[in-house]
């Protein structure tokens, strides 16, 4: 392919690399050497040996089969959030790829959990008390998907946000993880759930996985549009929770949709990164 690049020709030209070299270890992580850049991913030799480590008594020693790779694995590699925006200890701030995993702990058990970073490797330390065994009837696969998302909607819902049997909530982004984390949750306590979403064809899965909505109970995301809808639905009243990961006018509305003494409960970056202020 023939190129034109400051003022003189050029061209593209495929030439093939010599083999790399190949490192055998019981322990490889993978990390992003240049946040912005993907190209700059690097498999790293870790100093994690099965068979000589000593696990501290509130940890253990799993091999990774599966690591997910989740919305803040993405926005942390992208460079779109800053790293000491996301993790405030400076220790960890250059290991922060790879927060959930599942696998095998030393005795074969199946387990699936939670970690600061490093899950996108081959072995790790992992603390017992963000450790769960993962249920006979899920793969590793599945399991490596569940810790994050439940462990943010339990925590911001129930622990932060004191959400009750009977309360309504309205969800933003429902098809997401946490979005539907956060829906079975909530209908599992017996609150009412209104949720948004960006596509006609989101809109169609959230109706087929959870019968029990309806366009009642479906605005849209992409435009203010859902604080008319859920105004109208709760007789001006709104709703007595927002979980939101919206931003901009976006934000401003969700607000806007709370009850009296309604609990605002953010899980978005953006607007904390560039400091937004909440009113004017």
């Amino acid at each position: 392919m023939n190129v034109y690049s400051g003022g003189k020709w050029g061209s593209y030209r495929h030439l093939p690399l010599d083999s790399c070299a190949t490192v055998t270890t019981p322990h490889a992580w993978l990390n992003i050497m240049t946040p912005g850049n993907l190209s700059s991913f690097k498999w790293l030799e870790g100093n994690l040996d099965p068979e000589r480590v000593q696990a501290k008594p509130d940890e253990k020693l799993v091999q990774i089969y599966y690591s997910a790779l989740n919305f803040r694995n993405v926005l942390l590699a992208t460079g779109n959030v800053a790293v000491n925006v996301s993790v405030e200890d400076h220790l960890i701030q250059n290991n922060v790829q790879g927060l959930e995993f599942s696998g095998r702990d030393h005795r074969g058990r199946r387990v699936m959990g939670i970690v600061y970073g490093l899950a996108l490797a081959s072995v790790l330390q992992a603390d017992k008390a963000m450790l769960w065994d993962v249920p006979d009837h899920w793969t590793l696969e599945d399991a490596a998907t569940v810790p994050m998302v439940y462990v943010t909607a339990y925590y911001v819902l129930v622990v932060v946000g004191g959400m009750k049997r009977g309360e309504s909530v309205l969800i933003h982004s429902g098809t997401g993880g946490v979005g539907q984390a956060a829906i079975n949750i909530c209908l599992h306590t017996g609150c009412t759930v209104y949720t948004t979403v960006g596509t006609k064809e989101k809109r169609e899965f959230i109706k087929k996985q959870y019968p029990q909505l309806t366009d009642h109970n479906i605005g849209n995301s992409r435009d203010t549009s859902f604080e008319q809808l859920i105004l109208t639905e709760t007789n001006g009243r709104g709703v007595d929770l927002v979980l939101n990961s919206l931003s901009e006018e976006k934000l401003q509305a969700s607000v806007r949709c709370l009850a009296h003494r309604g609990r605002f409960l953010e899980i978005g970056k953006s607007d904390l990164a560039n400091n937004s202020l909440l009113g004017t």
